[in-house]
């Protein structure tokens, strides 16, 4: 491997491959998640609405204020340059997660070495929830690059005191962005910063002299942090309702919103998390603890993987201790599971380290024969699924199969590429394929379907909502749609109209209530809830 340099040219090569693997993620997965919805909307509404929207965000003409701003602006941003599609407002995001890698990389090369470095990027490209979540539009994504981004300054300022200040005083500015993000997010940083200092303290003695917490303090820094942080939550206490802010924080630690879980949930979807690369994570994980715990290891390394697990206890502990709990909360943490899988799969090649080379090793053959099964399986979960199977199925279930074979070949007749890079290359391409341009063909219409049927069947139709805003149809259908209870719906049914006609939207998982003074027009088919949709019935009330 040595005799083939990590250069600069190929650094960019793969940088560029990662950022179009996720750009394919984000033009591949449907517009599904009310999450991701309100983002969207907001981000819309802030282009096309006043310009009091940037410092109050709406979502379907509602005032929404239970996140800050920036993820609606970098949203608003990139659709202002490219246009209002749903790719465009996941720009940021596919940006964001670029980064990601690349700082991934730079943790690994500064704590480790550049393979490890490079190992630790490419599998947190190939992962699971990565790829899921991290083409979104949401705020996760974007604190996951600003606590990563965090994690590097934090490292450079502790190995060099000369330049110290000016890492400290972009460590602010990040704190800072996380605020403007998502709030409490922020605390990961300086619980971190306060690990790593006693880490530190530990090691060489010097906690308080050194202490980056103390000069965090004693520069200013924190000061930069309260300038970019606190000024929008200023204006919203004295210009609009704070309530709402306060409330959804308050809800969310207690666990409301339907998302309330025991401590333990997040153990299963740790695992969820890391998949393909839950085994090695694991081999891994307990040859890190081994190195930790003996004292005869290297220091150095020890105190790297001390690092990597003072990050993962600082976002993971706080995470248990909240109530409101779901798998896209644990997308900051990724950049640390995956640098563990890194230094394992690099210090699995030293051939000192044969104990730990021959699990590692059988995982990643096993991983690549696990990617032949997949391939094939493909044609049999299309025909479990919908009847009969296409030659869409089939043209996938070989592509995919030839990539394995391909990268297998490789392996066994190339020496510039070793296993490693080629079952990151497979898992990453066997995402592309069965995520992105696969399974999209195998799910019932969704809002961008709906949307196109309303617009074909009722054009230029006035359309309400029953009781609640559906916000993935509302980010399809590309305009602000009003919810009425039945009360307003009975009235507006009788109000005088001039040729426009009303449609109401109800989205339902079984039969819907009756609706006075309303007709029902049509059933539309879209996975787990239905809509059905009604108009006014115009009939005299005496020909009833």
């Amino acid at each position: 491997m040595d005799a083939h340099p990590i250069t600069v040219s190929r650094l960019a090569i793969g940088w560029a491959l990662a950022l179009g693997v996720m750009l394919m993620a984000a033009w591949g997965d449907p517009q599904s998640r009310t999450q991701e919805a309100r983002v969207l909307l907001g981000a819309r509404e802030m282009l096309e609405g006043p310009a009091i929207r940037w410092l109050i965000p709406t979502a379907n003409g509602q005032i929404r204020l239970n996140k800050p701003p920036l993820a609606y602006w970098l949203s608003a941003g990139s659709y202002a340059v490219f246009g209002k599609s749903v790719l465009a407002g996941r720009i940021p995001a596919v940006i964001a997660s670029g980064l990601t890698i690349a700082l991934t990389f730079l943790i690994g090369r500064r704590l480790f070495n550049e393979r490890a470095g490079l190992y630790a990027a490419g599998t947190l490209l190939a992962s699971w929830s990565f790829f899921r979540f991290g083409a979104l539009a949401e705020t996760d994504v974007i604190v996951m690059c600003l606590l990563a981004a965090s994690v590097y300054a934090m490292l450079r300022a502790r190995d060099s005191r000369k330049t110290a200040t000016r890492w400290l005083y972009l460590i602010a500015v990040l704190i800072g962005l996380i605020v403007m993000t998502k709030g409490p997010s922020a605390g990961y940083v300086l619980l971190l910063m306060i690990l790593i200092d006693a880490i530190d303290g530990a090691f060489n003695g010097q906690f308080l002299r050194e202490s980056l917490t103390k000069r965090f303090i004693t520069t200013g820094a924190i000061g930069l942090t309260l300038l970019v942080g606190l000024p929008w939550f200023i204006y919203i206490f004295v210009a609009s309702d704070w309530r709402m802010l306060t409330h959804d924080l308050s809800n969310s630690a207690r666990g409301g919103l339907g998302h309330s879980e025991p401590w333990w949930s997040y153990l299963p979807q740790v695992l969820l998390a890391t998949v393909p690369w839950v085994f090695v994570w694991m081999i891994a994980g307990l040859a890190s603890l081994k190195v930790i715990l003996k004292k005869a290891s290297d220091d150095a390394d020890r105190v790297s993987l001390l690092i990597i697990y003072a990050w993962g206890i600082a976002i993971f502990l706080p995470l248990l201790l909240w109530g409101n709990k779901q798998p896209h909360y644990l997308m900051s943490l990724l950049p640390a599971l995956m640098l563990t899988v890194g230094w394992g799969i690099d210090r699995a090649q030293k051939q000192t380290q044969q104990a730990l080379r021959t699990p590692v090793f059988a995982t990643l053959i096993g991983m690549m024969i696990a990617g032949l099964i997949g391939g094939i399986s493909v044609v049999l979960l299309a025909w479990k699924i919908r009847p009969g199977v296409t030659t869409f199925d089939i043209a996938i279930c070989a592509m995919l199969t030839a990539g394995i074979l391909f990268a297998m070949a490789v392996v066994r007749w190339s020496k510039a590429v070793g296993l490693p890079i080629a079952t990151i290359a497979s898992m990453a391409a066997a995402f592309v394929l069965m995520k992105a341009i696969w399974a999209p063909t195998l799910e019932p219409p969704g809002s961008r379907q709906l949307a196109e049927q309303l617009h074909q069947r009722y054009p230029g139709a006035t359309f309400v909502f029953r009781d609640e805003a559906s916000l993935t149809l509302c980010v399809a259908m590309r305009q602000v749609i009003a919810s009425m209870n039945d009360e307003q719906l009975e009235a507006l049914a009788v109000q005088p109209r001039t040729g426009q006609q009303v449609i109401c939207l109800d989205e339902v998982s079984g039969e819907p209530l009756p609706l006075h003074r309303y007709k029902r027009l049509a059933r539309l088919e879209s996975g787990e809830d239905d809509l059905v949709v009604f108009t006014p019935d115009l009939l005299p009330i005496a020909t009833r």
